[in-house]
């Protein structure tokens, strides 16, 4: 069953609020599409972050947490985001969407206040230098995750109080392969990072 059979039934509702727009866009029915949307969404968000938590935020605020091995924390983010998918859909939103977020977000803050395990010697604006670090490579994985599994969702809440209802979604082959390889993505940042060849 394609993406877009699993939302045909929402899309179709009159009632629908303004905010229940994002929903189609990020579960679009071409999986290249889902990626990219949920990969520039997410990096837009890191990116906003970022800079506002250089601008208000003071410099190593995470560092004493667990955004000072962060590495550990990609891969509970990974899993959040499979499991949340494979739980539940909150209107049409996959709630490992929601990880996903809460990971970019915390991302981004990390950065901003330059948290990270080996830390820029001063902190900096939104650079490509990040590109260096494992962290992007471990948000990739972390978009074509929550992407791949948007519509594998046991059980869908369509408005509060209506209570869950069963559904009847399957992993196609192009979105296994798409999670297997993001899961790929993301081991391979991981090691990087424990070898030190990736700062983290």
């Amino acid at each position: 069953m394609s993406a877009k059979n699993r939302e045909d039934g929402r899309e179709k509702k009159p009632d629908s609020p303004a905010p229940d727009r994002l929903v189609p866009f990020l579960t679009a029915p071409s999986l290249a599409v889902r990626i990219a949307r949920v990969a520039g969404t997410g990096g837009l968000v890191f990116l906003v972050a970022w800079y506002v938590s250089y601008l208000f935020l003071p410099e190593g605020l995470l560092k004493s947490g667990p955004a000072g091995r962060f590495t550990a924390g990609g891969a509970l983010v990974a899993a959040a985001i499979l499991a949340g998918n494979l739980l539940v859909r909150l209107r049409g939103l996959p709630a490992g969407y929601l990880a996903a977020a809460w990971g970019f977000l915390y991302a981004g803050v990390l950065a901003g206040t330059n948290s990270f395990g080996v830390p820029y010697s001063v902190r900096i604006t939104p650079t490509f230098r990040v590109f260096s670090r494992g962290i992007i490579y471990e948000m990739a994985a972390w978009a074509i995750l929550a992407a791949a599994s948007c519509g594998w969702a046991f059980f869908e809440l369509d408005r509060p109080g209506s209570g869950f209802r069963r559904t009847e979604s399957r992993a196609l082959r192009a979105e296994l392969a798409a999670a297997a390889a993001g899961i790929l993505i993301l081991a391979a940042a991981l090691a990087l990072e424990a070898a030190g060849i990736l700062p983290a």
